[in-house]
């Protein structure tokens, strides 16, 4: 896709950034896999999802298989069920009831893809950058965010939707060829499958799709206008995008093909609904069925950057104790916060940028990367806009992302591009550090809302500063 411009690094720590990442991995699944099976049941929607996937493990045709959501996870949470009970170690089998399933048959999934949402950030902070130690930042924000953990150790489609789409924005990016130019095949059409695949898990997977889409139509923007005026000194990056054909084969036919081909195990199973029925069915339950206030944690898109309105998954007093198991889908207000922030100056940058090479037909060195991060969080922002059906904090999480990537450029970036001062460059890195500091005290606070150990009563009202958190 695009050519990495020159690395930003800080000197010594960034030719450690290899070893800084795999332990920015081990932290992602230590978090993740810790006592995952603290739980010993299915909780919030785990009750449905997985077992939607049990039940087609188990041919059980008379489980109603009616889902609101595409079909992919079903399939997705059967193979890790039956995977996980072939292990030696693990008693059992796939086909006993349902109550009397190990959670952790169907957790380890979307523990694993959690984990592999961290790597896919940081793969693409890096192809984009050369920078490996603000691969390692952006990482460690997706690592330790805690409403990623949790949804992580739930066996829910949040994180297996997260973790296609940043697949395929991975892919794409990884199409271009850095030396020629070119985008390579292959690639590209890989893109175009976990594209589809990403929509074959939750509808909200077309953002996925809106963001290659809309870097495109920058690209044949930029040609079309410097197509007008002579192109005399171009000293940022040259991207050749995609050609025409291969925008068709892997935005269009493929993700299509591949949603369709999703579909067809389970309207096989479900025996009742043809593809363009079960999707009217299930647009009707999103438009229809669902109200603005039908649930006591709707939350409104804009409560999202700042955590106005988090949700419980769990709250169960623990026998014979005075404390409960919590599990509280509540991100650190920290890095909320600055990672909205940082998306702003990340997009004000990027216009100016725009604006620039307008006037001059020059690109920023960093215009691409820019490009990718602000259309990647406003893609999967703004059109939660013009939903009116009840809407949850989750539905933040693949912007939240692209934030916290927004938030590693600018720790490591905005000085050097704003600031001429080296005093002045010198304070920003202390603000940096010190915010940094605090997003990881902010995170070790709340922490423990998110892995579902055993809390106090007092400790659990502590952490809720506001009332609308509980």
């Amino acid at each position: 896709m695009m050519v990495p411009h020159s690395p930003l690094s800080l000197g010594a720590l960034e030719k450690y950034s290899t070893k800084l990442l795999w332990l920015v991995l081990l932290l992602a699944a230590f978090l993740r896999f810790w006592h995952l099976g603290i739980i010993d049941h299915a909780y919030f929607d785990e009750v449905n999802i997985p077992q939607f996937g049990y039940a087609m493990l188990n041919g059980l045709r008379e489980t109603p298989f009616i889902t609101v959501h595409p079909p992919l996870p079903h399939y997705l949470f059967a193979g890790a069920i039956a995977l996980y009970y072939q292990l030696p170690w693990v008693d059992g089998h796939a086909s006993v009831a349902w109550s009397a399933i190990d959670p952790l048959s169907y957790r380890w999934l979307t523990a694993l893809l959690g984990v592999s949402c961290c790597w896919f950030s940081a793969a693409i902070v890096k192809r984009l950058t050369g920078s490996g130690l603000m691969a390692v930042l952006a990482a460690f924000f997706v690592a330790t965010d805690a409403v990623l953990v949790v949804d992580a150790r739930a066996a829910l489609n949040n994180i297996i939707m997260l973790a296609f789409g940043l697949a395929s924005i991975w892919a794409f990016v990884k199409a271009n060829d850095n030396d020629s130019g070119a985008y390579q095949w292959r690639w590209l059409v890989f893109s175009g499958a976990l594209i589809g695949s990403t929509v074959a898990i939750k509808w909200n997977g077309l953002a996925f799709w809106l963001v290659p889409l809309a870097l495109v139509f920058v690209h044949v923007l930029r040609f079309g206008v410097d197509q007008l005026r002579p192109v005399v000194g171009v000293q940022g990056l040259r991207y050749s995008g995609p050609s025409a054909m291969q925008v068709v084969v892997f935005l269009v036919f493929v993700p299509s093909l591949v949603y369709w081909l999703w579909w067809q195990p389970y309207l096989w199973l479900e025996g009742h609904w043809d593809f363009l029925e079960i999707h009217q069915r299930m647009r009707a339950f999103h438009t229809l069925e669902v109200g603005a206030d039908d649930h006591p944690y709707c939350s409104a898109w804009y409560q999202w950057p700042y955590q106005g309105r988090p949700m419980s998954y769990l709250f169960a007093p623990i026998a014979g104790t005075q404390d409960v198991s919590v599990i509280h889908l509540l991100g650190n207000p920290v890095l909320y916060i600055s990672s909205f922030l940082a998306v702003l100056l990340a997009t004000g940058i990027w216009l100016r940028q725009c604006c620039q090479w307008l006037v001059s037909g020059v690109l920023a060195p960093s215009f691409w990367f820019l490009s990718l991060t602000c259309l990647g969080f406003w893609a999967n922002f703004l059109p939660w806009v013009l939903v009116r059906r009840c809407l949850f904090s989750y539905h933040y999480e693949p912007a939240s992302v692209f934030a916290f990537i927004a938030l590693a450029w600018s720790f490591l970036s905005v000085g050097r591009l704003t600031l001429t001062s080296k005093l002045t460059r010198h304070a920003m890195t202390a603000v940096s550090l010190l915010l940094l500091l605090m997003i990881v005290i902010a995170w070790l606070y709340w922490l423990p809302l998110a892995l579902g150990l055993p809390i106090s009563l007092d400790g659990f009202y502590q952490r809720m500063w506001f009332s609308r958190w509980i």
